[in-house]
């Protein structure tokens, strides 16, 4: 039996395999089990809600000279309400989309000039530069419920999701280390040792199965959720717009360009706890302890303690602060913000791309020196 076939095999007869992509098959798919229902009338309620708090408020403030500019704002902040609502009971969202942008644009003003206080600067003026490239592009806004929303917006919407990627890493992580670990364990490292090949051939071998395995399964997993919602909703906007900071700029990119560059950080992270795992093996059989090893960074970055014990100047180069993806390439937010504005996905990219180099290298020394001392 070739030592491809062995591999191949191994992984796919063992029912780990099954147990961690169900887990991840399960991942992808919660939001289209549970959904989101979306209350149309709510949302009518509340922007009618608002009208009217705005018309009272202009009734209030009409024999005060001093609110003339105010009274001003709320007249034209009422005709882009009235707007919207008017357009949406009979279903003409073009038009109530133009009347959300208009809106949030005066929001926006608002909040530049020191008069209206709802979020910061930056996070209104990602809504206005998102709601501006729907209206230019004739886009409309994607469906709030998982369920309806096209296969390539629920797939961004699913990498979007708060620690989504760190989740996929753990079980990632655990796969990874079980099976770098399974030949120790279970004493068919014997196998290996009357195959004629080298100590480098054979851990070559290991790794390549099971990086590989990893890509087709999560691929096919990407595929069969993706593929039901294409069947249901349609591929999808791929030119939807996506808000991100870049420093201090507001900047657009399409959900392609989003969803490349998760996979392109995924891809880095998959590599590092490849050869990471692969480098702990070479010294100990010890599940727990290699488990251990490949999660620390990833557990790191949930309780923030590195952060707080080094330097801003050192944030960047922790690798624990990258491994919530979707937050850096976001560049952060009002409500969770990057611990240095450093932290890009250039840079972490380059990073774990760094240490894998380096981890592969010092992987190899380790082989030859094992290769040298088994001959004598």
């Amino acid at each position: 039996m070739k030592l491809w076939t062995f591999e191949w095999l191994k992984i796919y007869r063992d029912r780990t395999t099954i147990i961690i992509f169900s887990l991840i098959l399960l991942l992808f798919s919660v939001p289209f089990i549970i959904g989101i229902q979306p209350n149309s009338d709510i949302e009518l309620t509340l922007l009618e809600q608002n009208y009217e708090i705005g018309e009272e408020a202009i009734a209030d403030l009409a024999d005060e000279p001093a609110a003339t500019q105010a009274v001003e704002n709320i007249k034209e902040r009422n005709t882009y309400l009235k707007g919207m609502i008017d357009n949406l009971k009979v279903g003409n969202q073009k038009e109530a989309l133009i009347n959300e942008r208009n809106l949030e644009r005066l929001n926006l003003q608002s909040i530049a000039d020191g008069s209206f206080s709802r979020s910061s600067l930056q996070e209104q003026t990602k809504i206005v530069r998102v709601l501006e490239f729907l209206v230019a592009s004739h886009i409309p806004k994607k469906e709030s419920d998982p369920r309806e929303m096209g296969a390539i917006n629920y797939i961004e919407m699913i990498f979007s999701t708060p620690n989504f990627v760190i989740i996929l890493l753990l079980l990632l992580a655990v796969y990874i280390a079980y099976f770098l670990t399974l030949d120790s364990r279970t004493k068919t490292s014997e196998v290996y040792q009357a195959a004629p090949y080298s100590l480098f051939h054979i851990y070559f071998q290991k790794v390549t199965a099971l990086g590989i395995s990893i890509i087709i399964n999560i691929g096919a997993i990407i595929l069969i959720v993706g593929g039901i919602l294409a069947i249901k909703n349609g591929v999808g906007y791929t030119a939807y717009p996506i808000a991100i900071l870049a420093g201090e700029e507001v900047v657009i990119i399409s959900t392609v360009a989003y969803l490349f560059q998760n996979i392109l950080f995924l891809a880095s992270w998959l590599l590092y706890l490849l050869l990471v795992g692969l480098f702990v093996s070479l010294f100990t059989s010890n599940l727990i302890l290699n488990v251990f090893v490949l999660l620390l960074p990833l557990l790191l970055n949930q309780y923030n303690v590195l952060n707080s014990a080094v330097s801003d100047q050192l944030k960047p180069y922790l690798i624990s602060n990258y491994a919530d993806v979707s937050r850096i390439i976001y560049g952060g937010s009002d409500y969770l913000p990057l611990p240095s504005a450093d932290l890009t996905v250039a840079r972490g990219i380059t990073l774990l791309t760094a240490i894998s180099l380096s981890i592969f290298i010092a992987t190899i020394i380790i082989i030859r020196n094992k290769n040298k001392f088994n001959r004598l």
